[in-house]
């Protein structure tokens, strides 16, 4: 991940010494804190929790290490934002700043992040994933399915961590599958 234990506890929400614990197998992680790992970094959260699949979430390959986001998406955010208040930016789990950041093209988002926003903006959640390009291929043709992207409109009661990790394990399941079926 290329970041300091230092900054990985601050990343996190623990002290140094909880972290050094969990790194060196004398506490396990709360949930709180695998939620705010995977919540904050680049971490696959299937490959966290079962050891499968890549370290990396796959929508931090090489194409997405470019700063900046798709520009759609940008405009499309900063038209929704034009109205907001401090209120609203206290409201979520990323800062102003990083915000500003995207717009600017100097940061990007996660796919989580986006997910949030999606919500405190009550903003399409197909909308913006597919405008941030956090939407993986296999993924794309399921949607295609109305009924499929009713189930994305309507999972109001999962949490944006919930979302995020269905979106990467059915795109993991159908990458098996098309495999499977293209090996015969």
């Amino acid at each position: 991940m290329g970041v300091t234990s230092s900054k990985l506890s601050t990343i996190i929400g623990v002290s140094q010494g909880t972290l050094s614990d969990i790194e060196n197998s004398r506490t396990k992680p709360s949930e709180k804190t695998i939620s705010s790992l995977i919540r904050n970094t680049d971490i696959n959260p299937n490959w966290l929790l079962t050891g499968e699949g890549e370290m990396f979430k796959s929508d931090s390959s090489a194409k997405d290490k470019n700063v900046g986001m798709n520009p759609e998406f940008i405009e499309k955010l900063r038209e929704d934002l034009k109205d907001k208040d401090d209120s609203f930016y206290a409201s979520l789990s990323m800062n102003k700043e990083k915000i500003l950041d995207v717009i600017l093209k100097k940061a990007k988002l996660s796919r989580i992040e986006v997910i949030e926003l999606s919500r405190k903006l009550n903003r399409s959640l197909d909308e913006y994933i597919y405008l941030a390009d956090y939407v993986p291929e296999e993924f794309t043709k399921v949607l295609k399915n109305p009924r499929m992207l009713e189930s994305l409109r309507t999972a109001g009661k999962l949490t944006d961590e919930d979302i995020d990790q269905a979106i990467t394990a059915f795109a993991n399941v159908l990458k098996k599958f098309e495999k499977r079926h293209s090996d015969k």
